[in-house]
């Protein structure tokens, strides 16, 4: 029993870790927009500090006297720094010094995001460590208490995803949650706290006064869990985010976080901290709606794939079409928009004709069988890996296989009219040529808003501003803004040429793909500009990366460490914590190639992503109780561990050729193998992470203390977790590809895997 309740309390470490992760990740979030890069800071920042917390906080564990009650201290800090971090983010652009809907730089993002997880992420990391100290004193074995607690770890990492993906996010706001952790972490103190014997845990002298503070703050946290102050405390933090509007209402979905605020009879609604649309932007709806649907003669199918509820859908009914399919992934933002929007958008959505599915737009159009005349991408910028998916050539094929002959595809992203410039053409340019090889027909209006038509058709398309203008008086379009000379100087011929000659000097910007999503990375290098101009020869340099740099560097280093490691048993003892880094880098990487790819080939399933995660941590589990069973059979444990090495590499190497197989199947065939194949990739991607770190231990403990060597080897793996995240979601994937990606996962994990042959080559290894 009383194994069990410290058990209870190391899986309570890898929940709380989970949990905290992803209420703090979606509150940063609705401070930084969620571009790729503000996600790959915000996780790079976690990382790092568990890492720290476990390596440098952790060598000290071996040195505490009395190991359970400082854990039972560690679990008061849980309990205290949660809910204080989660007011300091909401408090963050007044610290920061930014106003309401201004668009936050790199450098402050990075700097608040590493400096706000901090005292947290420490916490977490050192209860790891310390964690394996205790729990060694009941098993008695130093390499299968290290590897039994790394198991809990990954069983609490995962019960906390999917708790977290299929209940959590539906019934708790951040500060329940927050409470909710805090009393988990209270209550496996408190038993603690009472355990008297010392046969299973050490040290249990004069704990009764921490067992009477642990029940008393247990008790206060139940008591304001039941109560409305935690709500309270809830709606007053939010209203200081949103300082100088009228805060209305606050939903949390799934998918983001949503926000309806109020000012001058206006409302305006925010989608994780980013002006979705306001009830008042007619203008805007008239320009971009009509000027696409009078591009054809005839529109009576059309697809809306998002910005229906902005008044887009009362424009397209206008035009008088038989039907309209409006697509819109989040149920819940239409449910918040019909309490505020004006009576005329209400009834648009109420309309017989239109037909909303609450569906991610790229599956839906992969899904589709009807045709139809006239469809609109109205989605934000591809700022993201999962809004890209939206402009790539794949996705532009899939459409044009559901348009009718004569059939418009429209969309938009942002532009310069004036004047382009190096970074503005790039990305425009990359989205312009990856439908100009779809859709040869094209037609591009100037504006801050670029506006692309395009079609299989030649004789569908025009720039001619008088056949437009004349549809324009034969549908009886009644408008508040838009008029025909407006059509008509959008359509001026100096400004479309200065467009079409802008576009042509960055013909040299790349094209978009599924497994190469490089448009994503031109925005944020766009974004980027705009506060350091200086940045854009860095990120110019980082777009020239090839695999045969990082395969150069790489042999290099490893020609070096092999000749020094000749004279040096440090050198040599190193290689094994190296080899746990690169695995920690290869097992992030690898995981969002996988999700990445799972949402081209299969749509944004929110639910199925967080079941990728869960698969991942079921793999990993699976690998280190495995390992564990076989660590007294194992004599040569280096030349098993570099065995290992290679085998992660070659995974890497075979993991893009099935993704490639996967993306040619069609028809009856798809979603049957998406339901057996990923999940398999995804846990054997797992399964070969956690087999390496039992049999590490194994190796490094020889002559080490248990918490030293656990925290050394953890903290490792988060640093090469760390760097994986940051460089396969902002330079990598987008860069190079899906594909370059695991080639270069797996010249890491060969380099670790040659270092180690080497050494378990010399005769007499200080190993």
């Amino acid at each position: 029993m009383k194994k069990k309740i410290l058990i209870f309390a190391l899986i309570l470490v890898g929940f709380s870790s989970v949990v905290s992760q992803v209420v703090l990740i979606r509150e940063l979030l609705i401070t930084f927009y969620g571009n790729e890069l503000s996600v790959g800071f915000i996780l790079a920042s976690w990382l790092f500090w568990v890492g720290m917390g476990s390596w440098f906080l952790g060598r000290r564990a071996d040195r505490i006297k009395r190991g359970t009650e400082v854990f039972i201290l560690t679990q008061f800090l849980i309990w205290f720094l949660l809910p204080l971090e989660i007011l300091l983010v909401r408090m963050s652009k007044s610290i920061i010094g930014v106003g309401l809907g201004e668009i936050i730089g790199p450098f402050p993002m990075l700097y608040f995001s590493f400096l706000a997880l901090a005292p947290l992420c420490l916490v977490i990391g050192f209860q790891f460590a310390l964690g394996c100290r205790v729990y060694n004193q009941v098993v008695k074995e130093a390499p299968k208490a290290i590897g039994r607690v790394y198991i809990y770890d990954a069983l609490g990492d995962m019960a906390g995803g999917i708790i977290f993906t299929f209940l959590l996010v539906y019934l708790l706001h951040s500060f329940h949650c927050a409470l909710l952790i805090g009393s988990l972490n209270l209550l496996a103190a408190f038993l603690l706290a009472t355990i008297r014997s010392t046969s299973h845990i050490p040290h249990p002298t004069s704990r009764k006064p921490l067992a009477i503070l642990t029940l008393f703050l247990l008790a206060l946290s139940l008591y304001l869990f039941g109560s409305s102050k935690i709500d309270h405390l809830q709606d007053q933090s939010t209203k200081w985010r949103w300082r100088g509007y009228q805060l209305v209402e606050e939903r949390n979905s799934i998918y983001g976080n949503l926000v309806t605020t109020k000012r001058n009879n206006q409302y305006s609604f925010y989608e994780n901290g980013l002006l979705s649309f306001t009830t008042s932007d007619r203008e805007f709806n008239e320009y971009v709606t009509h000027l696409t649907m009078l591009e054809h003669p005839r529109p009576k199918k059309v697809l809306l794939i998002g910005g229906g509820v902005s008044g887009g859908l009362q424009e397209i009914l206008k035009h008088n079409p038989e039907s309209v399919d409006y697509v819109e992934l989040d149920p819940e933002l239409i449910r918040l928009a019909k309490k505020y929007l004006p009576s005329n958008d209400r009834k648009a959505l109420e309309d017989k004709r239109v037909n909303v599915h609450y569906l991610d737009g790229r599956l839906f159009v992969k899904r589709r069988k009807e045709k139809y005349d006239l469809i609109m991408v109205n989605l934000p910028d591809p700022c993201t890996a999962q809004l890209n998916r939206c402009y790539t050539r794949e996705f532009f094929k899939e459409v044009r296989d559901i348009l009718k002959p004569g059939g418009i595809i429209s969309l938009g992203i942002s532009s310069k009219e004036a004047y382009l410039g190096e970074e503005m053409g790039d990305f425009n340019a990359s989205i312009y040529y990856t439908l100009k090889d779809v859709f040869p027909n094209i037609v591009a209006i100037p504006g801050e808003y670029l506006l692309l038509f395009a079609s299989s058709s030649e004789k569908v398309l025009t720039y001619n501003d008088r056949i437009l203008n004349r549809r324009f008086k034969e549908r009886k379009i009644k408008t508040d803004f838009l008029t025909s000379y407006h059509i008509t100087y959008q359509f001026t011929p100096r400004k479309i040429s200065y467009l079409l000659g802008a576009l042509e000097e960055a013909k040299g910007a790349k094209k978009n793909f599924d497994f190469q999503p490089i448009s994503y990375y031109y925005d944020i290098v766009l974004w980027a500009s705009y506060f350091y101009p200086a940045s854009r020869k860095v990120f110019a340099s980082f777009a020239k990366l090839n695999v045969w740099h990082f395969a150069t560097i790489l042999a290099v280093l490893v020609f070096i460490l092999i000749f020094l490691s000749r004279k040096s048993p440090k050198i040599r003892r190193s290689f094994t914590p190296l080899a746990i880094a690169t695995t920690g880098f290869a097992g992030i990487t690898l995981e969002i190639v996988l999700i990445l790819a799972f949402q081209v080939l299969y749509g944004y399933l929110y639910s199925r992503i967080g079941l990728i995660v869960a698969l991942f941590m079921v793999g990993l589990t699976a690998g280190a109780l495995l390992m564990i069973k076989q660590l007294p059979k194992i004599k040569r444990e280096l030349l098993i561990l570099s065995r290992l090495e290679g085998a992660v590499a070659i995974y890497a190497l075979l993991l893009p050729l099935f993704l490639i197989a996967l993306s040619k199947v069609k028809g009856v065939y798809l979603y049957p193998l998406s339901q057996i194949v990923f999940p398999i990739l995804v846990a054997l991607t797992g399964f070969l992470v956690g087999l390496e770190f039992p049999l590490a231990n194994k190796i490094y403990l020889k002559g080490q203390k248990v918490g030293k060597t656990a925290g050394l080897l953890y903290g490792v793996d988060l640093f090469g977790s760390c760097l994986g995240a940051l460089l396969a979601s902002v330079l990598l994937i987008p860069i190079l590809g899906i594909i370059q990606t695991c080639l270069i996962v797996s010249l890491f994990n060969l380099s670790t895997f040659f270092l180690l042959s080497s050494t378990a080559k010399v005769k007499k290894p200080s190993i």
